[in-house]
């Protein structure tokens, strides 16, 4: 008898408390662009998946809200000159929708060389002139951090952030917001 409680409070215990799988890293083909498209996302994290799905990740309460979540993960890959401090998972209701990588380049040109190696040229620059690689499915803006140490703004051992958005769930998102402008828009037709 004693045998049989212990087996249904260990299936008990498993029931409630799932142990997630680590998920694989995909093998990316593809050059320049076409392999940031190919991915879909960094290492084992996918665009458009759970958070559910990782269990090395834990939720950042203090930049989390209703529709959105971010989970942090403190240290990272190091991408080509880059060494990274912590990456952020940005969910939109339930999906992964963006990665912000931050981190430190030493060596400022041998770390644009070698984004440029992988994806090839950026394919334009915003306004702040922040490097923008964007293929069909995702966008890879890159943006250097400046520092200003009460005498001006230093250079040396440069800080950066990647942000690496999936378009299809950027696309997703300016249709439910454009659907919800419309509607408070009609709405407001009513009341006036």
């Amino acid at each position: 008898m004693l045998l049989i409680l212990l087996i249904f409070c260990s299936c008990e215990r498993q029931v409630k408390n799932p142990v997630k799988k680590r998920r694989e890293a995909k093998v990316i083909t593809g050059t320049g662009i076409e392999r940031l498209d190919n991915r879909y996302g960094l290492e084992e994290f996918e665009f458009e998946t759970s958070p559910d799905e990782y269990d090395n990740i834990e939720l950042d309460e203090d930049a989390s809200s209703y529709y959105w979540k971010t989970y942090k993960k403190m240290g990272g890959p190091n991408l080509g000159f880059l060494t990274s401090d912590s990456i952020s998972y940005n969910f939109y209701e339930d999906k992964l929708y963006s990665i912000d990588i931050y981190g430190h380049a030493y060596d400022e040109y041998k770390f644009y060389n070698s984004l440029s190696e992988v994806y090839g040229p950026a394919t334009s620059r915003d306004f702040s002139q922040n490097l923008i690689w964007e293929g069909q499915r995702v966008r890879m803006l890159v943006k250097e951090i400046k520092h200003n140490d009460g005498i001006g703004i230093s250079n040396d051992n440069s800080d950066y952030k990647i942000e690496i958005t999936s378009l299809i769930m950027d696309r997703l998102f300016e249709k439910q917001k454009e659907e919800a402008e419309k509607s408070t828009t009609e709405g407001m037709k009513d009341i006036l």
